[in-house]
């Protein structure tokens, strides 16, 4: 799961994405996040849980 897009329109949802594909614009939508720089929230979820994503990224 991808947050705080300023916007998402380069992909929609369940889309399939390679490596270096834009997928959207950083931005600083996150209010409770408002005096951190503009940044991206990633995270990964299984059965709506957080799984931490070292295990996928290389």
């Amino acid at each position: 799961m991808y947050a705080n897009l300023l916007t998402s329109e380069f992909v929609v949802e369940g889309e399939k994405v390679e490596k270096g594909q834009s997928i959207g614009t950083v931005g600083n939508t996150a209010v409770f996040e408002i005096a951190d720089e503009a940044h991206l929230h990633f995270e990964i979820l299984k059965d709506s849980l957080p799984v931490d994503p070292n295990i996928y990224i290389k």
